[in-house]
């Protein structure tokens, strides 16, 4: 489920960063100095955001939450950029910020989620699987949204689908109940499926 779940982020992700300039581009219909500059802006965002939920989410002890809120943002930006368009440079621009800084603010916790919710002995090579098929979605989600015209309306909703079923796929993970009871755990408030 993690496996599926990391390759549609990865998607989005993805499908994000190798098109952001062309999106730009298409946005501000300026060259490639102005294009290169307003590219960084959705990455500064992100450095904040991934900041910010890293430290809420070991401050409470939550982890899902703080990766299927995010993502579902990260969603509804992308296809709210997509229903304004061209229509509004300035409105577009600040909801691809706020899609940037929302796909990239659950890393932190969406990895430390894993060994928490893996035996130890297994929590490596589970990630080093999630991380595979996050390959996968990264050169499916390039692939993808070029075929689909790069900037297009419908590569905008492809991304805001992928980002959506990747956080409605987090809120199904549920740590099983014989990990919780396990030997040498804690069931603290980190551990409980109610609190992540």
């Amino acid at each position: 489920m993690l496996s599926a779940q990391y390759l549609l982020w990865s998607i989005g992700v993805y499908g994000f960063v190798f098109w952001l300039p062309t999106i730009v581009a298409g946005l501000t219909r300026q060259g490639i100095g102005t294009t290169g500059a307003l590219s960084a802006v959705p990455y500064a965002a992100a450095v904040l955001a991934m900041l910010a939920a890293s430290r809420l989410s070991d401050g409470s002890g939550r982890r899902r939450a703080f990766v299927w809120l995010p993502l579902t943002a990260a969603a509804a930006a992308f296809y709210a950029s997509y229903l304004v368009g061209n229509s509004s440079f300035t409105t577009s621009f600040i909801l691809l910020i706020v899609a940037a800084a929302a796909m990239y603010a659950p890393y932190g916790p969406y990895f430390a989620f894993i060994p928490e919710l893996l035996p130890r002995a297994s929590a490596g090579p589970a990630i080093g699987l999630i991380n595979a098929f996050g390959g996968l979605g990264g050169f499916a989600g390039t692939y993808l949204v070029g075929w689909l015209g790069g900037g297009t309306g419908a590569a905008f909703v492809f991304l805001a689908s992928c980002l959506l079923a990747s956080a409605l796929l987090m809120i199904g993970v549920r740590q099983p109940a014989a990990m919780l009871q396990a030997p040498g755990r804690q069931t603290t408030a980190r551990s409980r499926p109610s609190a992540a």
